[in-house]
């Protein structure tokens, strides 16, 4: 609790005489905590597809590379969208705008459920990325509005251990609905839990009494003192190698890839993936807590990104099937994942608060390009490797197939490595800003 009294804006809690001592610290949590939940709810929807891709390309007989490009359709809108979102949290307030994004995210699910062919898949996942990306930026202006900008580190890596555990009911529990009431109904369950949340929105957050928004710049100004940055590409990169190898194999082709591997169950290959999200979980606030004590950003992502190659490479190169050593492998990707949440404190460094939006936004856009681009990307290097090798004629899939697919993962995590290492500066707020 000392923690989070320290950590609340000192100017917010003296704009705020009619609040009890108790009040003025708990509320400013409570709102972080919401914000927080459509994250969870967000992550759960983004890598539900995981647990069910077996299952429906089975149904809807569709092969991987064209099931990779309908689920790669949330990230194509939710890329588009960061910069826009970005600059309507600059103008508008936080709950009107997350009230509008859970609708698209209920609506987009809902309509996925009920998908039966390539077309209407991709169109549900696309509604469903409009709606999620407001989900991350939403979280962090809040933190920015309610809490001292000192401690902003450890806020987004509080952020993304919620996120995590978000992911995780996207896999495990998730696969269990699966098993029991087929993938149809599994993802009404998301839906309907989605109309809970904006109840929740719609009678409990808030925000602050006083916004400034004399101080804000035009959008273009804006956005063209973000990009005109050289660091902000250099952190974009970053984030963009650290978050990929998450959103093509923890989101979506890490569970049929073990399933191979180790002649696993779902629910069971689904157990191992979710290792990703409990050590991503683990791993984020502590990363940002400890970058926020030693100052100390550009090293701890390049130790990040020499984890994630050696865990992946071991994975994808390594015939070792004991669950531990699978398990150690899944540590090392959560764990080196985390490091992108280093990047948004960085680029927080870089601009002036009424710019935060837009900047974070642009992050948080090189994030989930990895998405876009690679979850589809990987699905037709599988399909064409299979054909390629004159092995159309079997069940399915091998394993050979993913491992050649899934070399994108370390080249990723080498990317990031040079990067933090040559092109990326340490810069932190001070107390006065």
């Amino acid at each position: 609790m000392a923690l989070i009294k320290r950590m609340i804006t000192p100017n917010l809690l003296q704009n705020t005489d009619t609040m009890t001592f108790g009040v003025s610290r708990i509320k400013p949590v409570f709102y972080y905590f919401l914000g927080a939940l459509f994250l969870w709810y967000e992550m759960a929807v983004q890598s539900s597809p995981s647990v069910m891709a077996t299952n429906m390309m089975h149904d809807i007989a569709l092969s991987s590379q064209w099931f990779g490009l309908a689920m790669g359709a949330y990230f194509f809108s939710y890329a588009l969208m960061q910069i826009p979102v970005g600059l309507l949290f600059d103008r508008y307030r936080a709950k009107n705008l997350l009230m509008i994004a859970v609708l698209f995210c209920v609506s987009g699910t809902f309509l996925f459920s009920f998908g039966t062919n390539l077309w209407l898949l991709a169109l549900a996942r696309f509604f469903t990325g409009f709606g999620s990306a407001f989900a991350f930026i939403g979280v962090l202006v809040i933190a920015n509005d309610w809490f001292d900008r000192r401690h902003f580190a450890f806020l987004v890596g509080l952020a993304q251990l919620i996120a995590a555990f978000g992911a995780m009911v996207g896999q495990m529990p998730l696969a269990y609905l699966v098993e029991h009431f087929k993938w149809q109904g599994a993802a009404q369950c998301i839906a309907i839990s989605g109309l809970v949340l904006l109840l929740l929105f719609m009678f409990g957050l808030k925000h602050p009494q006083k916004k400034a928004c004399c101080d804000v710049l035009a959008p273009w100004a804006s956005l063209k003192q973000v990009l005109c940055h050289k660091q902000t590409w250099f952190i974009a990169l970053y984030a963009f190698s650290a978050w990929s190898p998450i959103a093509l194999f923890a989101e979506l082709w890490g569970v049929p890839y073990l399933m191979v591997r180790s002649h696993l169950h779902n629910l069971q290959a689904a157990s191992y993936s979710a290792t990703i999200w409990i050590a991503l979980a683990i791993a984020s606030p502590i990363l940002g807590l400890l970058s926020d004590r030693l100052q100390k950003r550009r090293s701890l992502m390049l130790l990040c990104c020499g984890i994630g190659f050696l865990g992946s490479s071991l994975m994808l190169y390594s015939h070792y099937q004991a669950p531990y050593f699978i398990n150690f492998c899944m540590i090392a990707i959560g764990v080196a994942a985390s490091g992108q949440i280093l990047c948004f404190a960085l680029i927080k460094a870089h601009f002036p608060k009424q710019n935060l939006a837009v900047a974070v936004g642009f992050i948080n856009m090189a994030v989930v390009i990895g998405g876009a681009l690679f979850q589809p990307l990987v699905g037709y290097f599988i399909h064409r490797h299979h054909v390629l090798m004159h092995l159309a004629q079997s069940m399915g899939y091998l394993e050979s197939d993913y491992r050649f697919a899934l070399a994108i993962i370390p080249l990723c995590y080498l990317l990031g490595f040079v990067l933090s290492g040559f092109c990326i500066k340490d810069r932190f707020l001070s107390a006065l800003d």
